[in-house]
């Protein structure tokens, strides 16, 4: 899921390949507020769920504190499910995204 990072504004704040009994997955932040993150992660799952057809195997949650002082989501999925979600990514960034393009939402 190392696409993601291609994303301007995205930070990574742990991430793990997983293993054959334990999800892979990465943390990370976008923006500067919990309404920006959660509006990327909105547009970010609509933008990759046409190019994972017949896989549902991952999982993109926004979390924060009752005080919005931390903010991040997570995006998870299968060891066996990081190739294909990465590519879905790396065509989302690679052929839609702009500088604006999670702003204009």
């Amino acid at each position: 899921m190392l696409a993601l990072n291609k994303f301007d504004g995205v930070f990574t704040i742990d991430s793990c390949e997983g293993s054959k009994t334990k999800a892979a997955y990465i943390y990370f932040k976008y923006g500067s507020s919990p309404k920006d993150l959660a509006i990327f992660c909105s547009i970010l799952a609509e933008k990759i769920s046409p190019h994972i057809k017949g896989s549902n195997e991952y999982v993109l949650r926004v979390e924060w504190d009752y005080d919005f002082s931390t903010n991040m989501a997570i995006l998870m999925t299968s060891q066996k499910n990081i190739h294909k979600l990465n590519k879905a990514i790396d065509f989302v960034v690679n052929n839609l995204h702009k500088t604006s393009f999670f702003c204009d939402k």
